[in-house]
């Protein structure tokens, strides 16, 4: 199935339709949040270009700016990514990473591996 205006595929999750503008991959490892001096643990649920889903420990605002650092499975550079909380569900959140990663794909190298 395909979202009409925007010619992606549309994953049905339950009962809801999710349209997602690029292919998400599972996550199933730790993700450290940090909030200026703050950091908060989570585990990453799922992983695209654009940004992740994680379960936290504790619950963010919508909108605040963090660095997410996590390490891929059988990688051994641990990523640093500018990202904002774009959704929050009791304590699952999902982030957006900052800036383009077409534009700027050293920012975002973690994500060119998880593509290839």
């Amino acid at each position: 199935m395909k979202h009409p205006q925007l010619d992606v595929p549309v994953t049905l999750s339950g009962t809801k339709e999710y349209c997602y503008r690029t292919p998400r991959f599972p996550g199933g490892f730790a993700v450290q949040v940090k909030i200026g001096e703050v950091a908060v643990d989570g585990v990453c649920t799922d992983l695209s270009e654009h940004g992740l889903g994680a379960n936290l420990k504790q619950n963010l605002a919508l909108g605040t700016g963090v660095e997410l650092l996590f390490r891929l499975p059988n990688a051994t550079a641990t990523f640093r990514v500018p990202a904002s909380v774009t959704h929050r569900k009791g304590s699952h959140h999902g982030f957006a990473f900052i800036g383009d990663p077409v534009a700027a794909p050293r920012d975002h190298a973690p994500l060119r591996l998880v593509k290839s």
